[in-house]
């Protein structure tokens, strides 16, 4: 697909309004996995978390080789994480 295609994608119409988005991107695809965050509805980027492979062939690269990929959180404006005191359990 397309960007374009992927970005008119009805996400916002189908999520429910508490919830969260998870994405993978490359560092090479980044700018357009933003694109994505930020064509559906009422998603804004929260946090990331990095996969570094302990592979001994790293992936290729537009200007590098990369030897990590990105994994992006999003959540609607509603979410609200809840956290828990030590000890107690929801």
């Amino acid at each position: 697909m397309s960007l374009p295609e992927v970005c008119a994608l009805p996400v916002g119409d189908l999520a429910t309004p508490d919830a969260m988005l998870f994405l993978w991107a490359t560092s090479a695809h980044l700018e357009q996995a933003f694109a994505v965050i930020n064509a559906w509805e009422n998603f804004a980027y929260s946090s990331s978390i990095v996969w570094v492979k302990t592979d001994r062939n790293p992936g290729l690269g537009h200007v590098v080789r990369l030897q990590h990929e990105l994994f992006l959180i999003a959540r609607r404006a509603t979410f609200r994480i809840h956290r828990l005191t030590p000890g107690r359990l929801r």
